[in-house]
């Protein structure tokens, strides 16, 4: 392993540029709607520490490692609750519940310690919906578990909080595969990104390519994965948008010069 200065100075410059370039996004969408740079500052410090909740972070844990103060660190989990988990505990939740049992049956308990960043509360709310729409069942025992019934599911749902989970799943995916590329040599991670003309006509096609072979083909390596206690848990993201040229900004204006 070279840990030599240099080595070191150019690892820091590649987390530097990968991340730089992952935030360029969220700033171009800030910039369109005239978010404050102080908004997008403490919304930034809301997702550090949501992800560090994530990975089963106290409190105090987080303001040593963040190097704030526990106080600032409870208003920025308060904030949290009441403005952004809303999305993740009515659509992201039960995924992350249906994901933990696609290998196999759990208990309760093995569930809520594989959701260590989640309220028990949540997670049993959570399960309560999923067995009323036929997605899990309890198996009654010593020790009750419950069991997966449909392992595959688009999601599809209308309504923003839907749109909002598909977005962070979205998000979920760019961040695997930017570190399988980047950082772990992972030749299982693949990004590829394409720019063409479609006739307005012919858009159902693209859809179409979607719903007629992307989604089938993955369903069934899906369903082929379930007898093979190898498999490897993968995410697909598919998206396509009209190229958005980037002069188009250039001829914005500025109110304040």
């Amino acid at each position: 392993m070279n840990d030599s200065p240099n080595q070191n100075a150019a690892d820091a410059e590649l987390v530097q540029r990968v991340i730089y370039s992952l935030l360029r996004p969220a700033v171009r969408m800030a910039h369109a709607n005239r978010v404050s740079l102080k908004d997008l500052g403490e919304w930034a410090q809301m997702a550090y520490f949501h992800e560090a909740k994530r990975r089963g972070g106290t409190l105090q844990t987080i303001a040593r490692h963040v190097g704030a103060s526990v106080r600032n660190v409870a208003r920025l989990s308060k904030k949290l609750k009441s403005n952004f988990l809303r999305p993740e505990l009515e659509h992201e939740l039960p995924c992350r519940i249906e994901f933990a049992l696609w290998p196999g049956p759990m208990t309760e308990g093995r569930i809520k310690q594989a959701l260590r960043d989640v309220d028990p509360d949540e997670i049993d709310a959570a399960l309560k919906a999923l067995e009323s729409e036929g997605r899990v069942e309890r198996i009654e025992g010593r020790t009750p578990k419950w069991r997966l019934l449909a392992a595959v599911d688009r999601r599809v749902a209308p309504g923003l909080y839907a749109r909002i989970d598909a977005l962070n799943a979205l998000g979920q995916v760019m961040h695997n595969a930017v570190q399988g590329r980047f950082f772990d040599a992972d030749e299982a991670a693949f990004a590829r990104t394409l720019t063409l003309r479609v006739r307005q006509k012919d858009l159902a096609r693209l859809r179409a390519l979607y719903e007629d072979h992307i989604w089938p083909t993955l369903a069934s390596l899906d369903a082929d994965a379930k007898a093979d206690p190898g498999a490897i848990p993968m995410e697909v993201g598919v998206l396509w948008a009209p190229f958005q040229n980037e002069s188009s900004a250039q001829g914005e204006t500025d109110e304040t010069q």
